[in-house]
């Protein structure tokens, strides 16, 4: 590809590549420096002294990659002296704690959930985030970004996934410098001493929430404005959003690329009579950068918004200049830009699925729409849609397999008329907020807002009626992944050169995806193991054999449909699942695994290597261990929390291995 001929795209890729692999490579800060400065000194050798270009620039290159491991480095929270991270969690001491609510998130069952920043802990200042559980019984009023909290509560850390292929919440919140969680319901709100661009959008938002609720939107209607235009997506009813998302358009109902698109076309047409000016293409880019930051703060710099934001301010800049790569550039620039703020971000999946779409429209949206073109104006804005949403599908179709496992048959039928009728809800949206502001906003335009309104939601419905399009549960693994990344990719690049390189190329790819799905789909199949499930107040053993899965339980009733099985049926491919009561012996090659329940019964001539505590038996573990000589003891999610922590002590007492499943996770082994 030409475009990758470029200096700054070889360079912004090496710096991505160095965030990357400085995740893994852990080099120390004062190495990090000397390859820096190190290279530097060949840089100036190969450019002044030898005059080697090629040398030249591909020294930049890995001096980049340096620069961006060594930007990792100082990221990492483990680097950073005062980060909440090196706090102890398990002392269970009260910490007093004063924090900013930075951002308001969707509330469960139980609890209001909000992220807090800027922590000042025991008087002293920290890096990172905590996580808020507010019991709902006890709000008397909610919490808003901007607002300032003090208390005195003990922290808790995030445990990892405790079952295999179930969401790991941890990561997730680690990934967003969250590494605390507190349950506190006791807490002053206090006045802000400073200026928060947080509270202040946040002020902004309640009155135009207010102004279109005085203006006669109702609260159905209201709840759609505030995720479709404020960002406010946790304020939507719960049974609208679960429509949405199992036809696969949920992702309209975000504030994200998309709609920060929309409102990138919307800015270009309103500032467009500037370029009649001198200079007017540079005020038309200003006016057009600052009125995009305007929209993130007023939709809650969430990190979608940031995102898409971001880069779309890159694109607003490459506007000043008229060379066809200038897109591509502008992208990396702004992929560079967010992870030198963050580099968490690379492993966002949110990120991830942004870039590879947009990446995607750049590179095949130029092709596909010289297939055809209309010759009217209507038409051909639905062939643009049609075209635009399948060079984006075919980007992150990828990340759709890997980490959600479906593939929406739906996305044409549903992009084609939400896309362009989004961007009409978005403008009359926008207009109506400005008017309710003013007190300009007359009740024939809010009757007119509400119907296209309920027009978005009853074509959500129908499309419900199609669930049979979505295909879901695609057995998918890592290597897979890998393969079809590769596939796609030299896909785009024969699409924009029809070279016989990038063809052989692609035939090559999707010949290697073709083997690494038969070869990961053998090795499944073949596969066997015992593994112990962590399940609160109740003990469950499964033995995959093959594709067939025996599930022993000392409840056996309602596991058919549980969201535990249903993710280790789908990465291990089981077609057929038997369940069965719990026994207290099963045999692991040339070993044995002993279960001990309530009754506290073992046999004890059984030498048991492996031996697993569930329903809290009263033992003098003690007495066990030098009894039957364990090589290993697990204790599942069926015990009293006194009794594993007193079983802990034993264990380590005697130098037992103990796992407890509850904070470790589950535990597999392999069989014959």
């Amino acid at each position: 590809m030409h475009f990758l001929n470029f200096t700054l795209i070889k360079l912004c890729l090496g710096f991505i590549g160095g965030i990357y692999l400085g995740f893994f490579i852990d080099l120390q800060f004062k190495v990090l420096v000397t390859l820096v400065l190190s290279l530097v000194a060949l840089l100036v050798i190969f450019r002044w002294i030898w005059n080697q270009k090629s040398l030249f620039l591909w020294s930049s290159v890995v001096l980049f990659a340096v620069l961006g491991s060594l930007s990792t480095h100082i990221h990492l929270p483990k680097n950073q002296p005062h980060h909440l991270i090196h706090l102890d969690f398990k002392s269970q001491e009260y910490f007093g704690i004063e924090a900013d609510v930075s951002e308001v998130l969707r509330e469960n069952a139980y609890n209001q959930k909000y992220i807090l920043d800027h922590l000042k802990i025991d008087h002293q200042l920290y890096q990172g985030k905590i996580l808020l559980n507010v019991s709902k019984d006890s709000v008397t009023e909610e919490l808003k970004p901007g607002d300032k909290v003090i208390m005195s509560t003990s922290l808790h850390p995030f445990y990892k996934a405790k079952n295999p292929q179930t969401f790991d919440y941890a990561s997730f919140m680690q990934n967003r410098d969250v590494f605390a969680v507190v349950y506190e319901d006791k807490f002053e709100v206090v006045p802000q001493t400073h200026f928060s661009i947080n509270a202040y959008a946040g002020q902004w938002r309640m009155k135009m929430v207010s102004a279109l609720q005085k203006s006669g939107f109702d609260n159905e209607h209201l709840e759609l404005i505030q995720a479709l235009i404020l960002g406010q997506k946790q304020s939507i009813n719960r049974e609208v959003y679960a429509e949405f998302a199992e036809v696969g358009v949920v992702h309209i109902l975000a504030v994200s690329g998309l709609h920060v698109g929309i409102v990138f076309l919307i800015l270009n047409f309103i500032f467009s009579p500037l370029l009649s000016l001198k200079y007017g293409r540079q005020f038309k880019v200003l006016f057009t950068i600052l009125s995009l930051w305007i929209f993130a703060a007023i939709a809650g710099f969430s990190p979608s918004v940031m995102r898409a934001v971001t880069m779309f301010s890159f694109l607003a800049f490459g506007q000043l200049f008229r060379r066809k790569t200038n897109s591509i550039n502008m992208l990396c620039l702004s992929a560079v830009a967010l992870l030198i703020y963050r580099p968490q971000l690379l492993f966002e999946v949110g990120f991830q699925l942004s870039y590879s779409a947009v990446f995607a429209i750049v590179m095949l949206y130029p092709v596909f729409s010289k297939l055809y073109q209309p010759r009217y104006k209507i038409p051909k804005i639905f062939w643009d849609t049609a075209y635009v949403s399948l060079a984006a599908q075919i980007g992150v179709l990828p990340f759709q397999l890997f980490y959600f496992h479906q593939f929406p048959g739906l996305f044409l039928l549903g992009n084609l008329v939400i896309i362009p009728f989004l961007g009409i809800l978005i403008g009359g949206g926008l207009i109506c907020i400005v008017l309710a502001l003013v007190g300009g906003l007359i009740s024939p335009l809010v009757e007119v807002y509400a119907y296209l309104l309920d027009l978005l939601v009853a074509y959500v419905n129908w499309l419900g009626q199609f669930k049979d399009f979505i295909f879901q549960d695609i057995f998918f693994t890592r290597n897979m992944f890998l393969a079809i990344l590769l596939m796609v990719l030299s896909f785009m690049f024969m699409m924009r050169e029809f070279k016989k390189s990038y063809i052989t190329v692609f035939l090559l790819s999707l010949l290697a995806f073709i083997v690494v799905s038969i070869s990961e789909i053998s090795e499944v199949d073949k596969h066997s193991e015992l593994i112990v499930f962590h399940q609160n107040r109740q003990s469950l053993i499964g033995i995959k054999q093959g594709r067939q899965l025996e599930i022993y339980s000392d409840k056996t009733e309602g596991f058919s449909d549980s969201y535990l099985l249903s993710n280790y049926q789908l990465i291990h491919r089981i077609d057929s699942t038997e369940f069965r009561p719990l026994k207290n012996s099963f045999k692991l090659n040339k070993n044995s695994l002993t279960v001990i329940d309530s009754s506290g019964v073992y046999l004890k001539e059984s030498k048991s290597e492996i031996i697993v505590l569930c329903q809290s038996p009263d033992i003098h573990l003690g007495k066990l261990i030098e009894t039957l000589h364990p090589k290993h003891i697990i204790a599942d999610g069926n015990n009293y929390r006194s009794y594993v922590e007193r079983w802990q002590q034993t264990a380590k007492k005697y130098n037992v291995p103990f796992h407890w499943t509850y904070k470790a996770g589950y535990l597999s082994f392999s069989l014959p």
